[in-house]
């Protein structure tokens, strides 16, 4: 790699997010083409992908990238060509080259010298091997567009600069792009090279066609959207203080209060809008993970078929860059412990090739990402056997089903009899639930024996705004989130019911909810009486005794620190209008503690 000190630091990151992005789309479509061979959409749209990047890379003079994506698209080209149809073997050869560029890419942000490795230079001689099994298809591209063209039509090179610069490309045996000339001989600046090269590509015809000649979207660097979602946050806090203070002052018709409400309306659109630029797509995620069971089932030698859906749900970019690694954990999991091999498979009569589906989508303020195969399913008396032998739970007490699956969660628990490269060590699902409750949400286990396995992570949509329904017992204010409210009831004597003369339930009707014993949890004196609010969570309810609902509103979520993130009955904590804080309540456990009415109906989907 040559020296970057001399490149300006904005055409590096222009270079580093573009090919990310390319990469990205290698990734999804190689994976496309090796179910579905004969596509050659798929093949053009390869192609494409390398030559894009082949053309960026060269604008930051890195030339092993130039070398393997030209060794790639010469590859692609000849199958193209030829109509043959890629099998695995080439499929590999691809996403090698994607790993190595990606590899290189990482090391261009530290800003180190590339080491041509031994395995690369393996690469490119098995990718050459290949072009010239295939008959050496590479030949100069017919009706090519050049670039000096694109740049004189424009107008940002004279007939005789351009004439000057090819006189030089040649002289130095074109070891020089025209475009790094221009720069290099200070006829063109670089910003003005990437303008012409992307025109030129939009130029090529139907073969390099992309989809739009000019992008409707910017890069904006993630500092500054964070920076602006903090800002937006402390302004909604001061706005609730704003308010607060109006009601005490003006009636609703003053011309005041008239303007508040409007400032209130603009600012809530503002945040919307704001918390909008932070939510991106889970298609890289999901692509990724993807990947990676692709890659553990032909390490396992097993015939795994991946499919993902949902890439179109968004979320928010810190709670989907943390998700990488849990996914990857989980993907590998349910290859190497769920799918069976195939011999197993045709006896138990399932198809010989395993079934493993990913899919993502939002429901009720939440994400959820599921991770389910038609494998052997999770063997309950198999954990609970290790269990056991490992001292971790008392075979003399009795646990429940949920109890003995939670156990596959722990550090170091594995029932791998050996230690290979996928599993064994007992490292993985425990770092899935230790990084899933640091987002706030949680992971459920859905199995049945010869069925396969359900892997759900629910996790909320952004971390830092929810709204909010502000409650008050015992004269303290409590935030429930709105979306897991049910309803709001008035309750008389006739509606509690009664367990060894203490109440337990509340019933409304036809319903019959458990009472969450909000008295013993906050360790107060006295319950209240008169009014409940029924909350609800994956199909179990409960009800909160409170004392008055005040209002509904939009709050800024602040996470718990030092002793009050052992709190049971909190997960976070915001501050209202009058500057008191006010912790918000966590749902999941409050309905555990009120003892679950359930209407789930278990595994099946």
């Amino acid at each position: 790699m040559n020296e970057q000190s001399s490149l300006d630091p904005e055409i590096i990151q222009d270079f580093m997010s573009e090919t990310g992005e390319h990469l990205s789309r290698i990734e999804l479509d190689c994976l496309e083409l090796e179910n579905d061979p004969s596509n050659s959409e798929l093949l053009n749209n390869l192609f494409r992908s390398f030559h894009t990047i082949k053309g960026l890379a060269g604008f930051v003079q890195e030339n092993s990238i130039q070398d393997i994506s030209h060794k790639t698209e010469t590859l692609l080209d000849c199958f193209r060509k030829s109509g043959g149809h890629v099998n695995s073997t080439v499929v590999d050869l691809i996403l090698k080259s994607a790993d190595i560029i990606k590899y290189i890419c990482k090391q261009l942000v530290k800003r180190e010298n590339i080491s041509i490795t031994t395995s690369i230079t393996e690469h490119m001689t098995n990718l050459s091997d290949w072009v010239t099994l295939l008959g050496n298809c590479e030949k100069t591209e017919p009706n090519r567009i050049r670039l000096g063209e694109v740049m004189l039509r424009e107008g940002k090179l004279s007939e005789e600069e351009l004439l000057s610069l090819l006189k030089k490309q040649k002289e130095s045996g074109k070891n020089f792009l025209l475009g790094q000339l221009a720069v290099l001989e200070g006829k063109a600046t670089p910003q003005q090279v990437v303008e012409s090269s992307r025109k030129q590509e939009a130029m090529r015809g139907d073969l390099f066609k992309t989809d739009n000649a000019e992008s409707s979207t910017m890069r904006v660097a993630s500092e500054k959207v964070d920076n602006l979602v903090d800002m937006m946050g402390e302004l909604l806090i001061l706005q609730a203080v704003m308010e607060q203070e109006a009601k005490k002052r003006f009636t609703s018709d003053d011309i005041f209060m008239q303007n508040l409400v409007r400032n209130v309306r603009i600012t809530k659109r503002l945040q919307d809008s704001a918390m909008s630029l932070r939510m991106i797509s889970l298609k890289p995620l999901l692509q990724r993970a993807q990947r990676i069971g692709r890659d553990t089932a032909k390490v396992l030698e097993k015939q795994v078929n991946i499919v993902i859906s949902g890439e179109e749900t968004e979320a928010d970019r810190n709670v989907t860059e943390k998700l990488a690694e849990p996914l990857m954990h989980l993907v590998r999991n349910c290859v190497g412990h769920g799918i069976e091999n195939t011999q197993t498979r045709v006896v138990s009569g399932k198809p010989e090739t395993g079934q493993i589906h990913i899919r993502a989508f939002t429901r009720r303020g939440h994400v959820y990402i599921e991770i389910s195969d038609d494998g052997q399913g999770v063997d309950h008396d198999k954990i609970y056997k290790k269990a056991v032998e490992k001292k971790i739970i008392d075979s003399v007490k009795s646990y429940s089903r949920e109890e003995i699956l939670d156990l596959i969660f722990l550090p170091g628990f594995t029932t791998a009899k050996e230690v290979d490269s996928v599993s064994g060590r007992g490292v993985g699902l425990d770092v899935v639930k230790t990084e899933i409750l640091k987002l706030g949400g949680k992971v459920e286990i859905k199995t049945e024996k010869n069925r396969g396995t359900a892997f759900i992570l629910k996790l909320p949509v952004n971390l830092v705004v929810i709204n909010g329904t502000v409650i008050v017992i015992d004269d303290n204010s409590y935030i429930i989130p709105t979306l897991s409210i049910r309803k709001i009831e008035k309750v008389y004597d006739s509606n509690w019911v009664t367990v060894n003369g203490q109440r337990r339930m509340v019933k409304q009707g036809k319903d019959l909810f458990s009472l969450i014993p909000i008295d013993k949890i906050l360790e107060l004196e006295t319950c209240p009486e008169n009014l409940i609010v029924v909350i609800e969570q994956d199909g179990k309810a409960a009800a909160i005794p409170v004392d008055e609902v005040k209002e509904r509103r939009d709050i800024v979520v602040k996470s718990l620190n030092g002793e009050f993130r052992d709190l049971g009955y909190a997960s976070g904590a915001t501050i209202l209008g009058d500057g008191r804080v006010s912790l918000i309540l966590d749902i999941e456990n409050l309905i555990r503690m009120g003892g679950e009415k359930s209407d789930d109906k278990g595994f099946g989907r």
